[in-house]
């Protein structure tokens, strides 16, 4: 407990203000760089969802034109619901 006391006694308020500061900062920067992954990351899984239902969109499509009684759920907008 004494050495916490004597460095913080050793240095003065402004040294101690921007140790903290930059401590701070640091976990800020890695805040960002974790979100921009996840962002990036969730882009990338987003279009490769959308191109595999573009996908199955049109074999439903046109399974649906050959068959007249086709439901609801069966249109282009299945990948959806």
């Amino acid at each position: 407990m004494e050495e916490a006391k004597t460095v913080l006694e050793s240095i003065s308020r402004i040294e101690y203000y921007q140790i903290i500061r930059s401590q701070i900062e640091h976990e800020d920067n890695l805040i960002n760089q974790r979100l921009s992954w996840f962002v990036a990351a969730q882009a990338f899984l987003f279009s490769a969802y959308a191109i595999s239902s573009m996908r199955r969109r049109r074999y439903v499509y046109k399974a649906s034109l050959h068959n007249k009684k086709s439901s609801f759920f069966s249109f282009p907008w299945s990948p959806l619901v």
